[in-house]
């Protein structure tokens, strides 16, 4: 015994380590460290602490420790109902049906009145049962079981619930199936009959109902016990959602606790029931056990095992917390707190819960700005309950209806529990903080940083929606899944180079391929894809597109649509390509670019470089030169100084993007080496080129390479190159100064003459050249000028093989030339890469005494060189010069007869080493080399003409000028185009200005110098006359020939002229000469052309051109006439209304009435300025403008006569001299009003026609009340005669409506066209007006009349009335009035060659625009425009049925064959306005 104490001893540490209970450690502790006897004792106490321990809560063990409430029970006092099944431990029935029952109460919550929802068995009400069963199938509700969730149960007399089959045995049994047992046991339902043997106001029954919460309430009310009416028993069994479920009792009337009765739970074969029913037990719970719950574990590691949680503390076994007030549940026993009641204290607050246990990730944020997601929590709470949301280690305590705002980490997955009570079915969802923030669902895009990042690793993102979503794992114990700010997108697939990235520009495929994901990614397979356009779905997520539309503007698009997991919101995710439009297929791995050429300017020929990564480049070698000249002058050849002009910039890729859609995709070179003799210059370089420098040659191997790396704009590597080059350098230098050798300072004059001419006296002498090369020993230069003898030294006595091969050195060679004013080219050439070339010009500098007259032109030796020298002309014995000019070598004698020097300074020839050298002879100059003519001139104060006498008119001179004969209005001398004229003037010039005066007649001019005449009369004469077109500026008619001729109004004896047409604007751009001029009418086709007089065409509007005239012999003689073109039209059969109110030309108008006029002229910015359009009439008439030209005008005759009568209308326009439009108009003095008298047709007296009504079968027709009738008819016929009364007050007449008359005729209600012969005697009634019949509609309407109008076929025509039905629509009743008024119906025409031409005058006499034919509108628009066009289009048309001409029109007769035509009466001149209808229907 005292072994077994010790080993108790030792064993409590164990038991503290696996408890994780500080203070049974610290307890254990102590008693290890004292003496035996202590240790025996200690061991006593446990071993009754463990004996009381074990004792089942039923059982009687009376204790005396201090109890803990929780929830105002004592824990005590709970131990001491849990039921026989209950223990701090489980029973294997219990693990296995993962379910436990918690107690007996003996509280009741029996639901013992029907709800309103409540279904009632009718079955057992009314027979009865004993052992029966019925089907219960509630809406909208499931309980789970394990891994399976019913929808549907059967319900026993016997007390039993089941799922798969119907149970109702009583005994015991073993079975496959789930079984609940409230109360198995023999019993029975009575019939309502009987009801009465159990009481008064008792009833035997069995109801059920869903409640609120989505529990199944299933009640056997006054079931029977053992089938003895002594014992009538009520019980109920609830059903929760979770699974869980609760037995209720009235076992009241049973005089003991229930022996034969089995209440419990059974699934398979397992049985698991509750022993310790009695009559007192009103409540017994059944809970569902987590399925990580076992025996002797700690599930949440609070301290307190699963089972003590369950069966003692009624605590949460899977939460630490419980009550989430902040502090465990072991920690709130010890303290005496209550771990069921987070607000022990009721201040609306949890306990324990402070920001930092509560928020630990910063997930809750403060205000909607900061959230990305919303939580909405739509659920009422009942009193005194709480609910929690838990989402990673953040505990939300929540309250009835709230938000909570929250951040998430965008594409981080969150997991989430929700936790409420039982009878709570929470209504939540996460929300988009942009929906609520926007007032309005929407997807946000997704951060560009974010997406930037993600484009940097791998994935490459087409297109993504950003949007919170949610799932519910389907656990019927919880509510709990994923939250996360998640991205719906389109990425391409691994290795794509496909871009732009978010709008791929596709190069030579035809489709495009991606991959479709969540990021998370565990949303994918959570939500649906609800539809697919334009794309196929190859697997695993990925889409293919085909792609057919060229360029960025017609790009493709597919889409799916993503339906997210919970909430049922739906998003788009689309796809989009093109094909590129720039031609650019293939990309360059050479350049890092797509080309638009589709070829690469850089890698050409059979380089590999731009198609295939990491190969050699085998591009001809580029050449950078090594600079050996001295361009500074310095002293130092250009090699060595980074001089801007000797950088040699090599471009290594062209990032210039090809692709239609990727301007901004530019590649940039990184990472440069140089090779052998290159220098880097870093200054100005760029993404796509570097500067460099030649040193020195390439070497034994004979190029030079540079590596570079080519990488692209996203940063992403693309190639790595090795570009050759060839570095060498040519130089050819000459004795430049002739000085006798070449040094130095030669060197320094290099530069200048490379770039220029370099000149040399033309001699015999021998003179040196001196060749550098500075090459790669593979290499060598070629020296030749074939014009030039060459030698190996300066006696010239050893030529010079041209054919000879240089290698890199120095060489010296001389050359020889004897020629003259001739240029020479010296060449040296390292093929294929470098040539350098002098160019040397040869100059004749000698010079010989020289013989010339005044204005003579003297051509000196050097003349055809080139070169320019200076000229100085001395009078002999001056040192002073008379005359300086720089001169090719061509100069004018312009000097006065006498004795000279010459003097010529060769500028840029040098002479024994100085740069210029002077050389002169002797020029005589005598006598005068005058230029004589005829001239003609233009009479007019501002027309005048220059006259030269020397071939060079500025030669100075001071000569005395005079014209005769001299008349005070006719033509004067001057100096200037300005200048004061005068018959006679002084001038030190050679030339004169004549101006023209006003008179005709034939001038002579004379001049002297120093009394000498040197300008004789037979030398010049000006002939002055007039030169006028006789046409001033104008506007011409677009499309037309001018009626009358154009020709000069000239005195001169030559009557033909030179005619040029150029235009001078085009509004609608484009110079070239579309209108056209000729000599007769037949023959216009030309812009230019010889001949008396022209005949002008026009071409299109917004044109204008100036047609000149110039004098054949005298071309100075000209004149010009400016045409601008314009559209003119007028139709008088307008086809227009203003605003659905006013015809445009009306054809007649009532005195005093608004009318509206219209020409149009376009482009209104030709009417001249100064001047307005005028409105002119026979018998005068007054015009009021609607604009600022006066194209729109009211006309307001000047009074008002007692008749009707017709003016006749002009229309002038300012600067048009062709016949003006003109149009007649008919003005009445005042309306003529026509009765209208509306006469209905009906059934009988109280059946009308219904509007309504479709049939025409009067024993099935709705016959319509009078009141809904008349609203009807009321609104037609208002409608129809105020559409005429606008329509015909172009007629001058109005409608009166007379009084309505009903006539009862059932046989004409249903209208019959061909069969009906039911109009009386025309004679038998007489109405002064129109009859308009409403009938119901229209039988054996073979032509779909809408409406007819009745009438004799002969003229004169004797009109029965209008007939029309309740379908007529509004724009038919002028038609069938004009009837009634005489007129005839008109038909388009079917000859497109005449339909869509314009009328002839002679088609529509009354309606013409005089001589011109001025209308724009064609046959076929003006017969739809008419009043009496046949037809009926659907709705108002404002171009439609609406104008009455004038008179007759030329159209179609009959609408079935539109070939008859004929001239018919449509127009006001065929009204009769005295109108009649005769006759009646018989009823």
């Amino acid at each position: 015994m005292l072994g077994l104490l010790l080993f108790i001893i030792w064993l409590i540490p164990l038991v503290a380590f696996l408890l994780r209970n500080a203070l049974c450690s610290e307890l254990v502790k102590h008693i290890q460290k004292g003496n035996r006897l202590y240790q025996i004792c200690a061991a006593i106490c446990v071993v009754g602490i463990v004996a009381w321990g074990g004792v089942k809560p039923n059982m009687s063990m009376e204790s005396n420790s201090t109890a803990q409430n929780i929830n105002g029970t004592n824990i005590n006092t709970l131990n001491s109902t849990i039921g026989a099944n209950s223990s701090t431990s489980f029973t294997d029935a219990e693990l296995a049906s993962r379910l436990v029952f918690l107690d007996g109460d003996t509280n009741s919550n029996f639901v013992a009145t029907p709800p309103e929802n409540a279904v009632i068995n009718p079955k057992w009400t009314m027979t009865g049962a004993a052992e029966d069963f019925v089907i219960v199938s509630p809406t909208n509700w499931a309980f789970p079981v394990n891994d399976k969730v019913y929808s549907n149960l059967f319900v026993s007399t016997t007390g039993n619930i089941s799922f798969e089959k119907p149970i109702t045995r009583t005994n015991a049994f073993t079975n496959q199936y789930t079984v609940l047992s409230p109360f198995r046991s023999v019993q029975s339902v009575l019939p309502y009959h009987l009801w009465s043997e159990i009481g008064n106001n008792a009833q035997s029954r069995f109801w059920y109902a869903t409640t609120e919460y989505n529990s199944l309430l299933l009640t056997w009310e006054n079931f029977l016990y053992l089938r003895n009416a002594n014992y009538p028993i009520s019980y109920q069994a609830e059903l929760f959602k979770n699974g869980e479920f609760e037995f209720r009792y009235n076992l009241d009337s049973l005089p003991s606790n229930p022996t034969n009765a089995f209440i419990g739970y059974q699934v398979d074969n397992i049985a698991n029931e509750y022993t310790s029913i009695a009559t007192q037990t009103k409540t017994i719970k059944a809970q569902r056990l987590d399925s990580s719950i076992e025996n002797n574990k700690d599930s949440d590691g609070d301290g307190i095992s699963d089972a003590d949680e369950i069966f003692i503390y009624g605590t949460d076994p899977t939460l630490a917390d419980s009550d989430f007030d902040g502090m465990s549940d072991n920690q709130e026993l010890l303290t005496g707190s209550n771990p069921l009641n987070p607000d022990e204290d009721g201040d609306g607050n949890r306990d324990y819960l402070t920001p930092e246990l509560s928020n630990p990730e910063g997930i809750v944020v403060s205000t909607l700005r900061e959230a990305s997601a919303v939580f909405v929590f739509d659920t009422i709470l009942p009193e005194g309950s709480y609910a929690t949301l838990v989402i990673n280690s953040t505990i939300i305590p929540l309250t009835s209806q709230s938000q909570i705002y929250l951040y998430f980490e965008g594409g981080r997955l969150y997991n989430y529990e929700l936790h409420v009570p039982r009878n709570v079915i929470p209504n939540f969802s996460f929300l988009d903080a942009d929906r609520l923030v926007n007032s309005t669902f929407s997807l946000r895009g997704a951060d560009a940083e974010a997406q930037e990042a993600s484009n940097e690793e791998e994935d490459k993102i087409m297109s993504e929606v950003q949007k919170v979503i949610y799932t519910i794992d389907d656990e019927p114990l919880k509510y709990n899944g994923n939250v996360g700010d998640a991205s719906i997108e389109f990425v391409h697939l691994p290795g794509s180079t496909l871009f732009p990235i978010q709008s791929p520009c596709i190069h030579g495929n035809e489709e495009i391929s991606v991959l479709l994901r969540t990021v998370p990614s565990e949303f994918l397979a959570k939500g649906e894809i609800i539809d697919v356009d334009n794309l196929v779905h190859e697997g695993n997520n990925i889409y293919t597109m085909a792609v057919d539309g060229i360029g960025y503007d017609n790009r493709n698009y597919g889409s799916i649509t993503y339906r997210c997991p919970e909430s049922n919101e739906e998003v788009t995710v689309y796809v989009n390509a093109h094909i590129c439009e720039s031609n650019a297929n293939a990309y360059c791995y050479g350049c890092g670019v797509y080309h638009k050429n589709g070829t690469c300017p850089i890698h050409t020929g059979m380089c590999q470089v731009p198609y295939v990564v990491s190969t050699n480049c085998t591009c001809e070698l580029e050449l950078v030169e090594i600079k050996l000249c001295d361009v500074n002058a310095n002293g130092v050849e250009d090699r060595y100084d980074d001089l801007a002009s000797n950088i040699k910039t090599l471009k290594l890729i062209d990032n210039v993007e090809g692709c239609c859609c990727r301007d901004y995709a530019i590649s940039e070179i990184r990472n440069v080496s140089l090779g052998n003799g290159l220098n880097n210059i870093e200054t100005n370089q760029t993404a796509d080129t570097i500067n460099v420098v030649g040193r020195n040659h390439s070497g034994q191997i004979g190029y030079t390479t540079i590596d570079y790396d080519v990488y692209r704009s996203d940063g992403e590597k693309v190639n790595s190159i090795t570009k050759k080059v060839i570095v060498l350098g040519l130089d050819l230098m000459f004795d430049y100064n002739d000085d006798g050798e070449i040094n130095n300072d030669d060197k320094q004059l290099q530069y200048h003459h490379s770039v220029s001419n370099y000149y040399v006296s033309t001699s015999s002498e021998i003179l040196p050249i001196k060749i550098s090369a500075e090459i790669p020993p593979n290499l060598t230069t070629a020296f030749n000028s074939p014009n030039l003898n060459l030698f190996e030294d300066g006696n010239g006595t050893i030529p010079y093989e041209q054919a000879t091969n240089l290698i890199s050195g120095v060489h010296n060679i001389y050359y020889q030339s004897n020629l003259t004013n001739d240029t020479v080219t010296v060449n040296l050439s390292c093929s294929p890469y470098l040539n350098q070339s002098q160019t040397i010009t040869f100059v004749d500098t000698t010079l010989t005494n020289m013989v010339a007259k005044v204005g003579d032109k003297l051509i000196l030796p050097y003349y055809g060189s080139g070169i320019t020298n200076r000229i100085s002309i001395y009078e002999l014995d001056s040192s002073t010069p008379c005359l300086t000019t720089d001169s090719d070598g061509e100069w004018i004698a312009g000097i006065p007869e006498g004795e000279y020097r010459m003097e010529v300074f060769y500028y840029d020839i040098y002479n024994d080493g100085v740069k210029g050298f002077f050389k002169d002879c002797n020029l005589t100059i005598s006598d005068y080399n005058i230029i004589a003519g005829d001239y003609g001139l233009k009479c007019g104060t501002n027309n005048f003409l220059r006259i030269n006498v020397f071939e060079n008119p500025d030669i100075q001179f001071n000569i005395t000028w005079k014209i005769s004969p001299d008349e005070s209005n006719g033509a004067k001398l001057s100096i200037s185009e300005k200048s004061t004229k005068s018959n006679q003037i002084q001038t030190n010039a050679s030339s004169i200005y004549v101006h023209a005066g006003i008179e005709t007649n034939n001038y002579i001019i004379t001049g002297w110098v120093d009394n000498k005449e040197i300008i004789a009369s037979t030398n010049i004469s000006v002939h002055v006359f007039p030169y006028e077109i006789d046409a001033p500026d104008q506007i011409v008619r677009s499309y037309s020939i001018k009626s009358a001729p154009i020709s000069v109004s000239t005195t001169s004896e030559h009557t033909n002229h030179k005619w040029k047409l150029k235009k001078t604007y085009n509004g609608s751009g484009g110079n070239t000469e579309l209108a056209k001029i000729g000599a007769t009418t037949n023959s216009i086709n030309k812009s230019s052309l010889n001949s008396s007089q022209v005949y002008f065409e026009s071409h299109k509007a917004d044109e204008k051109y100036d047609l000149t005239a110039t004098h054949e012999l005298y071309t100075n003689v000209t004149d010009t006439v400016e045409f601008r073109t314009c559209d003119i039209f007028f139709n008088p059969i307008s086809c227009e209304v203003t605003n659905s109110t006013y015809i445009v030309n009306p054809r007649g108008f009532v005195y005093g009435d608004e009318n509206y006029y219209k020409l149009e002229l376009y482009p209104k910015t030709f009417l001249n300025n100064e001047s307005n359009i005028t409105w002119e009439g026979k018998y005068g008439i007054l015009f009021q403008p609607y604009d600022d030209y006066y194209l729109s005008v009211k006309l307001v005759p000047p009074k008002k006569y007692d008749y009707s009568y017709t003016n006749t209308i002009s229309i002038i326009i300012p600067d048009y001299y062709e016949e003006p439009p003109k149009f007649d108009v008919l003005i009445y003095p005042e309306y003529k009003t026509i009765k209208i008298q509306p006469i209905i047709i009906k059934r009988s007296q109280n059946e009308y026609i219904n509007y309504e009504e479709d049939s025409i079968d009067p024993m099935n027709y709705n016959w319509s009340s009078r009141d809904a009738f008349r609203v009807n008819y009321t609104n037609q016929l208002s409608k129809g005669l105020s559409y005429s009364q606008k329509i015909f007050r172009q007629a001058g007449i109005r409608f009166e409506v007379d009084s309505t008359t009903e006539l009862i005729s059932p046989v004409n209600v249903f209208y019959d066209l061909i069969g009906n012969n039911t109009i009386t005697n025309y004679n038998s009634s007489i109405y002064n007006g129109i009859k308009i019949y409403l009938v119901d509609s229209f039988e054996n309407s073979y032509k779909g009349e809408n409406a007819i109008t009745s009438h004799t076929s002969g003229y004169p025509r004797i009109c029965f009335g209008i007939i029309i039905t309740k379908h007529t629509q509004t724009e038919a009743f002028p038609n069938e009035i004009g009837h009634m008024l005489g007129l005839d119906d008109i038909y388009e025409l079917n000859n497109p060659n005449l339909a869509d031409a314009i009328y002839e005058q002679n088609e529509i006499t009354n309606d013409t625009t005089g001589v011109n034919n001025y209308y724009s509108k064609t046959r076929n628009q003006i017969i739809f425009s008419c009043v009496m066009y046949g037809c009926l289009y659907p709705g108002p048309q404002v171009n439609y049925a609406k104008i009455l001409p004038l008179g007759s029109v030329f159209g179609s007769v009959n609408n079935d064959n539109h070939s008859p035509t004929a001239s018919i009466n449509v127009g006001l001149r065929g009204i009769n306005t005295n109108v009649v209808s005769y006759g009646e229907l018989i009823q």
